[in-house]
């Protein structure tokens, strides 16, 4: 357990090193685009597009970042800034980069696609945004160890990305990832298991315009 808690321990001051000499975002912005990959114009456009459905994130820094995950998306708060006041804080949203080991990408996507993929990550950035630090850490820790969690978390991440208006991006997005000849089918197991499928995204946009 001693030992444990020292790998923990260690791990949590790499992350901080490794933040504390990561990009920053000037004080005159909110967003920043950055990573392995140029991002085009039409996609930054198309986060903008994401981030203007969502009445509450407008003046949130966010750092939109290329870089090489094991999936699609993802979104967490910058370490350096987790301590502060939820306004106060810096969230990261990472996208799958382009290379030979990944194929199935952002650049890849449909716009609509894109901006789906973009609005749930946003999505996870409203939730942080009403937890405190020890708070997120729970939730990183129950995420990682429950499945059940999981799924109750990505299923509510997906709702509230449909109530704000991208219901239809969403189901693009899980069509084409679902068809994509690029998924592999480890990859296709983890969408089904923890994703709303096609059938519960039409659900939800049908009961939300009621």
């Amino acid at each position: 357990m001693i030992k444990f808690c020292k790998k923990i321990l260690n791990l949590l001051l790499l992350l901080l090193f490794v933040s504390c000499i990561s990009h920053k975002i000037p004080e005159t912005q909110f967003y920043v685009f950055t990573g392995n990959s140029e991002w085009t114009k039409q996609e930054k456009d198309l986060c903008y597009i994401a981030i203007s459905n969502f009445k509450n994130i407008d003046s949130t820094k966010v750092i939109l970042k290329k870089t090489n995950i094991p999936c699609q998306g993802q979104a967490q708060p910058l370490l350096r800034t987790i301590f502060k006041k939820p306004k106060k804080r810096t969230y990261v949203i990472k996208v799958q980069d382009c290379n030979h080991k990944n194929p199935l990408c952002f650049s890849v996507l449909p716009d609509s696609a894109k901006i789906g993929l973009i609005g749930h990550e946003l999505a996870h950035i409203i939730d942080y945004k009403t937890k405190n630090f020890f708070q997120i850490t729970a939730t990183g820790v129950k995420y990682s160890l429950s499945k059940k969690y999981k799924t109750k978390l990505e299923y509510q991440t997906d709702s509230i990305t449909i109530i704000n208006n991208m219901g239809s991006e969403k189901l693009i997005f899980y069509k084409f990832i679902t068809n994509s000849s690029f998924a592999d089918d480890k990859y296709l197991r983890r969408i089904h298991k923890y994703y709303m499928n096609s059938e519960d995204i039409t659900r939800i946009m049908r009961n939300s315009s009621k």
